[in-house]
């Protein structure tokens, strides 16, 4: 559904819970995901080793393994994955979806998560695995944490991948246990076991990966996004309730503080609202309040405590005079 408001353009969509099977039985599972549009850009680079009905064995019996990391550089993101049991595994490269302001270090954390439950589930579909198990580990605690153990709420950072990833997890027959590896174990000389050599060598692939992420355009839709808003064309990741306020409630407020004598609308694009906006938020709420009430000259000053029958008068105590909030800095009385 698209729709405008204040010249605005707003557009919100769904699309199918679950991808659409093949109905041709593929003879190996590289050539399934191929088929079902699965080595899109999550599945760059695949490597397979060993034989995959071992991994799905170990899927079964949950003792299977999966590791990813992500990279982030100059508003692009990549990450890595592994997945492996007896001496198999499955290996990748993804693109982060989003375009530039979207990205982080974080998102690329989540794209490393979401690729590996992605392709756990046609895991499961070709090999007709109907329950099981999986430990999944990055370094990233907060990437870990946000999609394996939150309750998730649609203000939180990346809620397109999020919601995704909580979507998949939620209708996967996989148990999902996670486990949190220490980043750049190399960096410090210990001896390392194999989850911080897997992290290590996801974390330089993803690295790599970053060349080719510079050269290929831009996307924002994936499978599993639950639901999203687009404003002009541009897909909103996180912070829905402001970015939405603003956008209907921004070009009204300009409008009608242009019409007081005090201030002109002409001035409102050279104030540099987001200094401002930033500095606010670093003092307290009550301090905040003040200085909207002051500011807005709706505060305990003469014209509004005889507005309020608070008084029967608007006069300064000290000069006489009537009484506003300019008039406070101005009082010449003592």
């Amino acid at each position: 559904m698209i729709y405008s408001h204040g010249g605005n353009i707003f557009s919100t969509g769904q699309a199918p819970a679950a991808a659409a099977a093949s109905q041709t039985r593929q003879a190996t599972f590289q050539q399934y995901l191929l088929v079902e549009n699965a080595a899109s850009w999550r599945c760059h680079n695949l490597a397979f080793s060993g034989d995959v009905t071992k991994l799905a064995q170990s899927l079964r019996d949950g003792s299977a393994i999966a590791v990813s990391d992500g990279s982030y550089k100059s508003t692009y993101g990549t990450a890595s994955w592994w997945i492996e049991a007896q001496g198999s595994s499955i290996s990748g490269d993804a693109l982060v979806p989003g375009l530039g302001d979207a990205q982080s270090s974080y998102r690329s954390e989540l794209t490393g998560l979401y690729a590996i439950l992605d392709v756990c589930h046609y895991l499961c579909s070709y090999l007709n695995i109907l329950e099981g198990g999986i430990t999944i580990g990055c370094d990233g605690l907060e990437a870990l944490r946000k999609s394996f153990a939150y309750k998730l709420h649609f203000e939180d950072p990346c809620f397109d991948l999020l919601a995704a990833i909580h979507r998949m997890r939620t209708t996967s027959p996989l148990c999902w246990t996670f486990q949190h590896v220490k980043g750049h174990q190399d960096s410090f000389g210990s001896e390392l076991d194999h989850w911080a050599q897997l992290n290590i060598l996801m974390d330089a692939r993803a690295k790599r990966f970053l060349t080719t992420a510079f050269s290929v355009p831009r996307f924002q839709t994936f499978w599993q996004e639950p639901w999203s808003l687009w404003i002009d064309g541009k897909k909103v990741t996180n912070k829905f309730t402001p970015t939405v306020y603003s956008l209907v409630q921004d070009q009204r407020a300009v409008t009608y503080w242009g019409q007081k004598a005090d201030l002109c609308s002409d001035d409102f694009p050279v104030v540099d609202w987001h200094s401002i906006g930033t500095a606010i938020r670093e003092i307290p709420r009550s301090r905040r309040v003040f200085l909207s009430k002051h500011l807005s000259g709706m505060c305990g000053v003469g014209k509004f405590m005889l507005r309020w029958k608070e008084w029967d008068h608007d006069r300064c105590p000290r000069c006489g005079s009537s009484e506003d909030s300019a008039h406070i800095w101005l009082c010449s009385g003592s």
